[in-house]
């Protein structure tokens, strides 16, 4: 019989001769004698696991249900990753619908799959079965005089204005990491981190109230500023060399290695390459060295859209709000500059896909002017003339056969 105080030998064991999907060797190195952190082996069972038709299967399960984690549960065992833990706070925080979450720009699909199929199997969301594998002494919350690690207090999020967004990215410029976080000089690894993770649930991108998209790239400029910060009081030989310069510590924010336009040039490249995630990082870094260049904002509203998925599927007269999000951060991009071929190029293709064939060919009229060598725009008029006059699919008849007297 297994109990909570079983040594890593007896948890390695019991392992071995399991079957099903938590049934799984692990190669940790034997520590005889210590407590064995057998969540986060299986953890790391799962997370290796969630590319298979089992884990799309329970996955797919989840349907559009809003992600709502148990109350008696604590997810410090499983040891997740960083990525993961960020995903976490959007669960907690929204409570999303599996959907939903993987279509948030700021979120990797793969790793919220991976994610959501280990909760899932350990039975961690609402609605589920008794948790698996869980002893007793982990199934007690954090106190709450020691929060757990990566877990910020219950906080009511905040609706910033345009003003107080801006204002917020200018004091971050000229402050230490020690002022960013808000922490002193003697604040452990663990305040920081909390610390840290309080400030990202405040500013991150997601938090924007309806109608401030164009916010967007400056909240995410201020998260990258957090997250500079965080990892510069994470390492000690940083954070020593700050200690020594005293209350004249050099500002958390970095000088761009690039420009905007070349940080724009490297996320067009990863575009091509299908890097999405890549790319994204590389139009924040734009957008941090120049929040009002139009170019990485429309390349951000086109690398949104693709990151959503296929497209819809629609009968003739029928539109889609899918893209409606993009297309007016298009439409923003264009009211600054309606030469911007590009821009217009992306919104007429987002509004094909939405069903809007008038507006899409008028884009695409508008771009064949502005450049008679895109090949693509001119195609796309090419055909959308075929089908009008009903000649694209139209059958060619063929020549009568004659017998011969």
């Amino acid at each position: 019989m297994i109990t909570a105080g079983a040594t890593v030998s007896q948890w390695r064991r019991w392992l071995y001769h399991q079957k099903g999907p938590l049934g799984f060797r692990n190669t940790e190195v034997e520590a005889k004698g210590t407590p064995a952190p057998v969540l986060a082996w299986i953890a790391n069972g799962l997370r290796t696991a969630a590319m298979l038709r089992h884990a799309e299967r329970v996955v797919a399960a989840r349907g559009d249900a809003p992600l709502r984690l148990r109350a008696d549960v604590s997810l410090r065992p499983l040891q997740l990753r960083a990525s993961e833990r960020l995903i976490v706070e959007i669960i907690k925080s929204d409570a999303p619908s599996f959907a939903s979450l993987i279509h948030r720009p700021t979120v990797d699909a793969q790793i919220a799959r991976s994610l959501v199929f280990i909760l899932s199997a350990l039975r961690y969301f609402e609605g589920d079965r008794k948790p698996v594998l869980l002893p007793p002494q982990q199934a007690r919350a954090p106190r709450a005089a020691e929060p757990a690690v990566g877990q910020t207090q219950a906080l009511s999020a905040p609706s910033w204005s345009r003003g107080q967004i801006q204002e917020r990215y200018r004091a971050l410029a000229g402050q230490s990491p020690f002022a960013v976080l808000g922490v002193g000089p003697d604040a452990n690894g663990r305040t920081v981190q909390a610390a840290y993770m309080k400030q990202l649930y405040l500013w991150h991108p997601d938090r924007l109230a309806p109608g401030q998209d164009e916010m967007r790239p400056l909240m995410a400029a201020i998260c990258e500023q957090l997250g500079h910060a965080f990892a510069t009081l994470s390492d000690p030989d940083r954070r020593a060399a700050l200690a020594k310069l005293g209350p004249e510590s050099p500002p958390a924010t970095r000088r761009p290695t690039f420009s905007a336009e070349q940080w724009a040039d490297k996320a067009e490249v990863f575009m091509r390459q299908g890097a999405f995630s890549k790319a994204e990082i590389a139009i924040e870094k734009a957008l941090d060295c120049d929040p009002d260049l139009l170019r990485a904002v429309a390349l951000q509203a086109w690398l949104q859209a693709e990151q959503l998925g296929g497209h819809p599927l629609l009968r003739p007269g029928e539109t889609s709000d899918k893209y409606a999000r993009q297309l007016r951060q298009l439409d923003r991009v264009l009211v600054r500059d309606p030469r911007y071929e590009k821009a217009r190029y992306y919104r007429a293709q987002l509004r094909k896909r939405s069903g809007r064939i008038e507006e899409a060919m008028e884009d695409f009229r508008v771009v064949v002017k502005l450049n008679p060598r895109n090949i693509g725009a001119e195609r796309e008029l090419r055909l959308y003339e075929l089908r009008k006059r009903g000649g694209f699919f139209k059958r060619r008849s063929r020549p009568t056969m004659h017998s011969e007297d």
